[in-house]
């Protein structure tokens, strides 16, 4: 289990820890699985935690494995001395830490959920890029200005001509700070709005983690609006590692690496046709070995959202909701056409109705905030799709959905309410196990997601009951007695 997490919390494969530290990959696979105990007293317990001792620096990891260690102070800048410290900690025997685990990384994943919807907001500079373009990029650093120039020499694509991108390659380079993702964010929407698409394709190798970690990293491009994901749905866990990004017929960058190497990286942009082709050709057959991994909808390109939420909502399996705010769902009537028209049900609530009437439903929300209720500003989840979104509860029609929420908790089984101190940031999660997870924020411009991928599903439906766990009462009684109680105060 520690292991396990160790290496989630930084992203690495077995075979590349197994290089690290001069193991068999197999044996590393043996202790992760739990076929074999964790060795005491042995040298190679030194090279492991002196492995991640190097590896663990950022504050969010150093945050995550101090909550795992229970280790309260300053994380030491000295190596040697973090190196005990993880030393310490896999060698000293403890009852076993999975839920404490489970529950570190549920937070990474939520972490995720919120990440993945915030818009950036950000005038970038893009007066330097695109001048100064040169063949060879060195290093983390090079890898970020080659794609900045690869993005600028792709908006000479002729109107229509799709972008495919694919790595295997670790990705922190994309994590760079505000104006590198803003700069990202305004080339690729600049490249989107002549007709024009993102194809990304991302390999699933060890675990779950490193998929979220990868999506969470290329976040800035789904905000767009205007990208496609996809998996390659063979497991793999390569030693040589491949980025490989095109634009048929104008440019392509092209790097690759050996896993475990700290070697310093070489990223290639090549213009040269026969070049750009024979890329093209690459990807072209990756991409049809591959398989959707979530759609994305944003205000500007929400084709397909009214048939999708319809399929979605009669699916006769448990619901799960997460979000801070009590709050009617939007209607899925198109308004015209197949536009979304984003109209809540406030009149007749037939989502909801129609949903328990079939299966469980439960809903987790935050404390209400009276001060948020009385000024108008309770979102309505997913009506930031819709022409001029997101819309707004006034007090009035929040103390009518308030009204009707109460009378359904009176009179069906099927539904729940769980009321939790912690807020959500306004996010919205809505999933139902084994058909998909919504993840969505009701901001103007952002992009709402829909994953079908059962490994993501998985998680995030441990996240969701991960959340449940920690709420204190779960009868159906409390709930109401909170609500009628939240009535009452609104009502004078």
């Amino acid at each position: 289990e520690k292991l396990n997490f160790l290496m989630s919390i930084i992203g690495i494969s077995g075979g590349e820890l197994a290089h690290a530290v001069s193991l068999d990959p197999s044996y590393i696979s043996r202790l992760r699985s739990g076929k074999r105990s964790l060795p005491k007293g042995q040298r190679f317990l030194d090279d492991i935690a002196a492995y991640f001792a190097t590896k663990v620096h950022t504050e969010y990891q150093i945050k995550l494995l101090s909550e795992a260690m229970s280790y309260e102070g300053e994380w030491p800048e000295e190596k040697e001395a973090a190196q005990r410290l993880i030393y310490d900690w896999l060698h000293t025997e403890q009852d076993s830490q999975r839920d404490t685990i489970m529950n570190i990384l549920q937070g990474a994943v939520s972490s995720f959920l919120l990440d993945a919807v915030l818009s950036p907001d950000r005038d970038p500079d893009l007066s330097t890029i695109g001048s100064d373009v040169r063949e060879y990029y060195y290093g983390c650093s090079g890898r970020q200005e080659a794609f900045l120039h690869f993005l600028a020499a792709a908006l000479r694509a002729p109107a229509g001509q799709d972008m495919y991108l694919f790595t295997s390659e670790s990705v922190e380079w994309l994590a760079g700070d505000g104006e590198f993702s803003a700069s990202i964010s305004t080339l690729l929407t600049e490249f989107a709005q002549n007709q024009r698409r993102l194809k990304i394709a991302h390999p699933i190798q060890q675990n779950v983690t490193d998929l979220i970690h990868r999506l969470q990293r290329w976040a800035p491009v789904y905000l767009t609006g205007f990208a496609e994901p996809y998996y390659y749905p063979k497991v793999r866990s390569d030693f040589f590692l491949r980025t490989l990004f095109v634009v048929p017929g104008t440019v392509a960058m092209v790097s690759s690496s050996l896993e475990g190497s700290n070697a310093e990286s070489v990223t290639v942009i090549a213009s040269e046709p026969r070049a750009v082709e024979a890329a093209t050709m690459e990807m072209e057959y990756l991409l049809s070995l591959a398989k959707p991994l979530a759609r994305v909808f944003t205000p500007g390109n929400h084709s397909g959202i009214t048939e999708l939420l319809k399929d979605f909502y009669n699916k006769k399996e448990p619901m799960l909701v997460i979000h801070d705010h009590l709050a009617p769902f939007p209607g899925t009537t198109p308004n015209s056409g197949t536009d979304f028209s984003g109209e809540p049900d406030l009149q007749n609530y037939a989502v909801v109705e129609s949903i328990i009437r079939s299966s469980p439903y439960t809903e987790v929300i935050s404390k209400p905030d009276l001060d948020v209720i009385r000024s108008g500003s309770i979102p309505i989840q997913l009506t930031e799709l819709a022409p001029d979104g997101p819309r707004y509860l006034s007090k009035e029609e929040y103390v009518d959905n308030l009204d009707h929420t109460i009378r359904l908790l009176e009179n069906n089984r099927n539904y729940h309410i769980l009321i939790v101190p912690q807020t959500f940031f306004n996010f919205y999660l809505c999933i139902k196990k084994g058909v998909g997870v919504l993840i969505s924020k009701p901001d103007r411009n952002a992009a709402t997601f829909f994953v079908e991928q059962s490994n993501v599903l998985e998680i995030v439906w441990e996240y969701a009951n991960a959340v449940m766990k920690r709420v204190e009462k779960t009868d159906k009684e409390s709930a109401l007695a909170e609500l009628r109680e939240l009535r009452d105060a609104l009502a004078e």
